[in-house]
């Protein structure tokens, strides 16, 4: 495994919410013959998370590139696509790659912030030919930052902060291509982390013009600052900062797309922006199914907890035993392949890998050995005939010899 596969560079929030599953995190719908609109309802990401410790695809509202780049290409020469916008971000290259794909498109594109357009959403806006927002909607630009693990040198870290700093700088082409901003302009607001209503985003280029609606735009954010919702989808938060203050706080607290929050509306007040029946109402088989999944994890009484705690207990100990054995090893990349590779390891299989190193490594060397003393031309060289006489030396020798042989009989 490269050490450039065990980080990400992501502009947007850490983590997703899993588990999401009856709404699609993306669909294409055509309006008539020569048009077509495209929601954009997930986190975007470069490939589909999986599972740390079962390795299964993650569930959730995931826009993969690939995947979406797959179907977008069925519609490339419709006249008109809409791209209706309700995301956080997620992969910068991934928001970079799908901006770049819709201004590559021939017809007439339009892209319009349904609810949020965060960080990489906010750069997959700026594709469209006509960029739209509601005058509620949010559009945040931010900096990229990175998600990594594994051991990493001076030099490796280095090379990280040159590829945040590449990304960072194609972020901010994006931006300055279509806002007509100054970049120095543009990075302070990269850099302070800038979260814009519709209008400030009109009034900054983001955006080039605001939009009615037939209902406003509905956002709400958890009190420990850790989720949003907008427009009935829930979307992480951890990690970003500047959240506005005037965006209300989720009022129920029993809300099953929040799970076990603790929300005290005596404390937080807050606008009402959709109750529990008003979700059941609108998304019934979402409610339904996570309703189903809090009552199945309410009847298991902790067991899934113990399982996974005792996982957690179990890699720890792996590590631990890796560690003992790690400094008799001399293939660190080995070592590290162990800890965090595609197919970790316990502290006996690496052992037995580097004894296969080793055994491999000595079967080279007398391999080398072999063709190099054939390559000498030593076996061409003839021996040369005895002519009987002998040398002085030889003839030390041979007194020496039989001196001895004479001390070695009289003990006897």
């Amino acid at each position: 495994m490269k050490k450039e596969d065990k980080y990400r560079i992501i502009n947007g929030p850490w983590g997703g919410i899993e588990g999401i599953t009856s709404v699609k995190p993306y669909n294409f719908k055509e309006t008539g013959d020569g048009s077509v609109e495209v929601e954009m309802y997930g986190q975007v990401v470069e490939s589909r998370p999986t599972d740390w410790w079962t390795g299964e695809p993650v569930k959730g509202l995931f826009i993969v590139l690939e995947e979406f780049l797959n179907d977008l290409d069925a519609y490339k020469e419709k006249e008109d696509i809409t791209f209706r916008i309700n995301s956080v971000g997620g992969d910068l290259f991934a928001g970079i790659a799908i901006c770049n794909r819709i201004s590559e498109l021939k017809g007439n594109t339009v892209t319009i912030v349904d609810g949020l357009a965060a960080s990489a959403a906010s750069i997959i806006l700026q594709g469209g030919k006509i960029r739209k927002a509601f005058a509620g909607s949010q559009v945040m630009v931010h900096g990229a930052s990175v998600f990594m693990y594994g051991s990493y040198n001076q030099q490796d870290l280095k090379r990280v902060e040159k590829r945040i700093e590449g990304g960072n700088k194609s972020a901010l082409e994006a931006y300055a291509s279509r806002t007509g901003r100054d970049r120095g302009f543009l990075r302070g607001l990269m850099d302070r982390e800038e979260w814009m209503t519709g209008q400030e985003a009109v009034e900054n280029g983001f955006v080039d013009e605001l939009t009615g609606s037939e209902e406003p735009v509905k956002l709400s954010v958890s009190a420990d600052g850790k989720v949003i919702m907008s427009n009935g989808i829930m979307m992480p938060l951890g990690g970003l900062r500047n959240i506005p203050r005037d965006v209300p706080i989720m009022e129920d607290a029993t809300d099953p797309l929040r799970g076990a929050a603790a929300i005290n509306r005596s404390e937080t007040g807050g606008s009402r922006i959709m109750d529990k029946e008003e979700l059941k109402q609108k998304y019934p088989e979402l409610v339904q199914q996570i309703e189903n999944e809090a009552r199945d994890k309410a009847q298991d009484g902790g067991k899934e907890d113990k399982i996974r705690n005792e996982a957690v207990e179990k890699e720890r100990k792996r590590l631990q035993e890796i560690g003992e054995i790690e400094s008799q090893i001399a293939d660190k990349e080995l070592v590290n392949e162990a800890k965090f590779g595609e197919r970790p390891m316990t502290a006996q299989e690496l052992a037995f890998e580097a004894m296969k190193l080793q055994k491999n490594a000595g079967k080279a060397f007398l391999d080398n050995l072999d063709a190099d003393a054939a390559g000498s031309g030593v076996d061409e060289v003839a021996p040369v005939p005895n002519s009987g006489a002998k040398t002085a030396g030889e003839e030390d020798a041979e007194d020496i010899e039989n001196g001895a042989s004479l001390i070695a009989s009289a003990w006897k």
